[in-house]
């Protein structure tokens, strides 16, 4: 669900109540957000690509998710409106730059938590 980009109460606890796998763009109300949208119920998905298009500077405080024990995917929200991006590299970079995760934190959010918040299939094709 894309959910709370330019204010909250948009979305993040209802994503949470229908058992959405994810919940995108939750910059604000952090503190709230965390007590509706918790996984297994949905994971947080962070776009800083966005924040980063629009000269927004509220980046999500990745660092603090992450002290906490807590799964974060970041994605790049490619869309030619906000966040004209295709490069998952340069977001991987804004996580590290301006959300506080460290490279291999940023990669992993990137990759394997997004694999696992969509339930995908973990084998391999022949």
């Amino acid at each position: 669900m894309h959910a709370e980009q330019f204010r909250p109460g948009t979305g993040a606890a209802w994503a949470a109540e229908m058992h959405a796998r994810t919940a995108d763009h939750l910059e604000l109300q952090l503190r709230r957000l965390s007590m509706h949208c918790v996984p297994p119920r949905c994971n947080r998905s962070w776009l800083p690509g966005a924040v980063f298009a629009l000269a927004r500077t509220a980046y999500p405080p990745a660092r603090a998710m992450i002290d906490h024990g807590l799964a974060i995917v970041v994605a790049s929200d490619f869309n030619p409106g906000s966040s004209p991006i295709p490069s998952m590299p340069f977001i991987v970079s804004l996580a590290c730059l301006y959300m506080g995760a460290h490279p291999a934190e940023a990669l992993t959010a990137a990759t394997i938590t997004p694999h696992g918040a969509l339930a995908l299939a973990t084998a391999l094709a022949p």
